[in-house]
């Protein structure tokens, strides 16, 4: 009875036990399902600031590498900032100096040009420190949001290894509990066995009772039994003891692992919110922002690229006209120097003939070195032409369009090969006429010197009044000028031809000038254009007019509506800029309205538009004439009549009333610019000035017209290029020109200039006999390249001019005067070259007898 008390009261301690397993194996589960809700919105963290990365890092970099990175190249924009600032105040202080002396000179004509020149560059330096500011601002916002993400980092991994340590707690605390669940089994197995020996000695006890007389002794090995298993029992409760003690002391484990567990659990929930409001804060922000319109264009819509396709269209012009001036000079060049030659030869010639040599035989000799120096010379000109010109050229180009240092100059082997064939059959075909015409006369004729040209009156002298009064020598001299009448005209070609050309190239820098003076400060009068916001309410543009009134230095400004349109006429469609002021009462002080030729003033169109020039000549329209005005979407058009035609310049305008926009287009005009006009045109001023106004969020943009002065004075920057060519080569032509006729003179004239030598004329005088007659021709030629250049800057101006843009028609007084002295100049270079010929000529080898 006792033992089986004992067993009760173990079986009762180990039913306990499992109580307790199984209420820890349930706080455990619990502990489980707690941890993955914690890690389920710790994910959820993760996977939100994954995103805020991806916006801002989405190479992967490490924050110290992104955050240097970025610093890096806030480091080099500062850099590029301060570059531009500096060059910026040295063209401010030349502008300066300029102004300076533009109150000295105020209509200096290369003053004023030098100081637009200068106003571009600083217009220039202003778009690239507006640029770079905005880089800088742009990654100036990423690097301020590097230790927001970096915190919520660090506290999205903090709380991972809170959980982490949570779940290894776990992981602990169940190894303790199967531990003691495996004690628990042990000793369950030991009651359960001791159970089975208790009742087994029962069953015997039982069974011996009847024989307990007979098997006392059998009793007593039970009794002994009995003991034994008692022994075993004892034993058994007191692993039991041990094994309760270790369960206790594990639970107590237990009990403190999930205390901190619930502590840190705690802390670590308190860090994935913060993390998540973090996160949320973000995701708010991002939401404020605007989606952003997208607009899709192709390259030919970009500006850069159509500006940059605009001067090669130019080029292109330019080369279509200019190389055929060249290409015949050339060829009367040639054509000189070959008949020329065969002339010289002409007693060789007869020498052939009369040796028995064919006339096919003889024109071979001198075709063939014709040919084989024209084939050498237009080879080596197109080899090396049509690599250093085409280079010079874009290297030009290169300067003002930033991202394209490298270009590919091929060679245009149709073009080559076409000038080779060219030159051949010119030269080639020059000599054999040539030829032919020495073959016509017989060997004797040939062997004997050509007779000098008969002299013949000439038309002055028949105005005797005028004869009469002119000294031998000037007499002699025009008698000259008319008795050569192939050199006269080819010193007029070559002279008038290097006049003309330079001129051309002249006339394209005035015609381009005008283009920024005239447009920028005579026809479009304001300083400032700046482009409401669509999207901004009427309060909003109340307040940017309040800020544009009231900023210092302000003298006047005008609210307009300025939309793209497109003008239809005569089948010809051509887009424009509708110009709809608010009201017209100041607008003259935005605006002028005059005739480009007779500088006659209009007045603003009340019913119908007033059209631009060159939009007026594009589409065939004049004043009376009706044109369809449809809006950028196709949808509302009307017919307009053409009520003015303006000069203008830059762009397609059609200007036109607000009652005027609202009878075409059945709305009231939505304004959408101010224009502003200041007193201080400072490039200091017109930064803060457009600073200022972007810091209100109805202002869309600020352009200002310094810039748009400065990107034609970059057009003319790369076109002086263009025009150095020119005189360079236009000198060389009046150089070879001037040279090969002058050497033709004198010798043809050499027995008549040795005789003045032997009537006591010096080297001088001989010299001035020709001289006189270079320089007579230099003038005729000035005055022929004159008006030569005149017509051929006109289709040359007609030729270049791109849709968007007309230059002026008229070259400036100061052209025509550098022109004529450098013409003169080049003239004089060749005579005092070709005075150590005079020098060298023998009076007794050129009296001999021709015989």
């Amino acid at each position: 009875a006792d033992a089986k008390a004992e067993l009760d009261a173990a079986k009762a301690e180990l039913d306990s036990g499992a109580v307790e397993i199984a209420n820890g194996k349930a706080q455990i589960a619990e502990n489980e399902e707690l941890l993955n809700q914690k890690a389920a919105e710790l994910q959820a963290g993760w996977e939100q600031y994954n995103q805020a990365m991806a916006l801002i890092n989405p190479d992967n970099l490490s924050f110290e590498d992104l955050n240097a990175w970025l610093n890096e190249q806030l480091q080099e924009l500062n850099t590029q900032k301060e570059q531009l600032n500096t060059q910026k105040g040295q063209l401010n202080t030349q502008l300066e100096a300029v102004e300076n002396m533009l109150a000295a000179d105020p209509d200096n004509q290369q003053l004023l040009a030098y100081k637009a020149q200068i106003e571009a560059g600083i217009k220039q330096v202003d778009d690239g420190i507006k640029q770079v500011e905005g880089y800088i601002g742009q990654i100036g916002s990423a690097v301020s949001q590097i230790p927001v993400l970096q915190e919520t980092k660090n506290q999205l991994t903090a709380g991972q290894e809170q959980i982490d340590a949570g779940w290894s707690e776990i992981a602990n605390a169940k190894s303790a509990l199967e531990a003691y669940e495996q004690q628990y089994n042990a000793g369950l197995a030991e009651y359960n066995s001791g159970l089975a020996q208790y009742e087994d000695g029962l069953r015997q006890l039982n069974d011996g009772k009847a024989e307990y007389e007979e098997g006392l002794k059998e009793f007593n090995e039970g009794k002994a039994e009995y003991e034994e298993g008692k022994a075993e029992y004892e034993s058994a409760v007191e692993d039991y003891n041990e094994g309760l003690k270790e369960y206790e002391d594990g639970l107590k484990e237990w009990t403190d692992g999930n205390e901190e567990f619930n502590e840190k659990s705690a802390d670590a929930q308190e860090e994935i919110e913060k993390g998540r409001l973090d996160i949320q804060d973000a995701e708010d922000e991002l939401a404020k922002l605007q989606k952003p319109k997208w607009h899709v264009l192709d390259r030919e819509m970009m500006q850069s690229v159509a500006s940059y396709g605009s001067d090669a269209d130019r080029i292109d012009s330019l080369g279509n006209v200019f190389p055929v001036l060249f290409f015949l000079v050339a060829v009367l060049v040639s054509l000189t120097c070959m008949t020329r030659m065969v002339e010289e030869q002409r007693q060789q010639i007869g020498t052939f003939k009369a040796l028995g040599y064919s006339g096919l035989q003889i024109a071979a000799k001198y075709i063939g070195y014709a040919l084989l120096a024209t084939v050498a010379g237009a080879v080596i000109g197109v080899l090396l032409g049509e690599k250093f010109l085409p280079a010079v050229v874009l290297s030009s180009y290169g300067m003002l369009y930033t991202g394209i240092p490298y270009y590919f100059v091929p060679y245009n082997w149709a073009q080559g090969i076409l000038a080779i064939v060219l030159s051949v059959a010119c030269t080639g075909g020059a000599t054999l006429a040539a030829t032919l015409k020495q073959l016509k006369e017989k060997p004797a004729e040939l062997m004997r010197p050509e007779a000098p040209k008969i002299g013949k009156r000439i038309l002055l002298e028949r105005v005797s009044f005028i004869w009469k009064k002119l000294n031998f020598t000037q007499k002699s001299t025009l008698r000259n000028l008319f008795r050569y009448k192939k050199r006269f005209i080819m010193t007029i070609i070559g002279i008038g031809g290097c006049m003309s050309l330079m001129l051309v190239g002249f006339g394209l820098r005035d015609s381009i000038t005008v283009v920024a003076q005239n447009q920028f400060r005579e026809i479009f009068k304001h300083d400032a254009a700046i482009a409401i916001d669509a999207e901004a309410d009427e309060q909003e543009i109340r307040t940017l007019e309040g800020e544009i009134k009231n900023y210092s230095g302000v003298e006047d400004y005008m609210e307009l509506c300025q939309a793209s349109v497109t003008l239809k006429a005569n089948g010809i469609d051509r887009s424009a800029f509708i110009y709809v002021p608010e009201e017209t009462d100041n607008v003259f002080d935005f605006v002028r309205f005059r005739d480009r030729v007779t500088k006659q003033t209009y007045d603003y169109p009340e019913n119908g538009v007033a059209l631009s020039e060159k939009t007026a000549d594009m589409l065939d329209v004049s004043v009376g004439d009706s044109i369809i005005i449809e809006d950028a979407d196709g949808i509302d058009s009307k017919e307009v009549k053409v009520e003015e035609i303006v000069e203008n310049y830059v762009q397609h305008y059609a200007f036109m009333t607000a009652e005027t926009y609202t009878e075409i287009f059945g709305e009231e005009p939505e304004y959408n610019y101010f224009y502003v006009k200041y007193d201080n045109q400072t490039e200091e001023y017109e930064k803060a000035f457009s600073t200022y106004m972007l810091e209100n969020d109805a202002c869309a943009g600020v352009s200002l017209t310094s810039d748009l002065e400065n990107q034609i004075e970059d057009m003319l920057d790369t076109l002086n290029l263009v025009i150095w060519v020119l005189i360079i080569s236009a000198a060389l032509l009046a150089c070879v020109v001037l040279y090969n006729l002058n050497s033709i003179n004198i010798t043809e004239r050499r027995r008549e200039l040795a005789t003045l030598k032997v009537l006591g004329f010096n080297n001088m005088e001989v010299a001035m006999y020709i001289y006189r007659e270079n320089i007579i021709l230099t003038l005729i030629g000035i005055a022929a390249g004159a008006v030569l250049g005149t017509f051929l800057h006109l289709f040359t101006i007609s030729t270049v001019e791109v849709d968007m843009m007309m230059f002026g028609r008229n070259i400036g007084v100061t052209s025509y005067l550098i022109c004529a002295a450098l013409t003169a100049v080049f003239s004089i270079l060749v005579n005092l070259v070709m005075y150590s010929h005079f020098k060298k000529i023998d009076m007794v080898e050129s009296l001999k007898s021709v015989e």
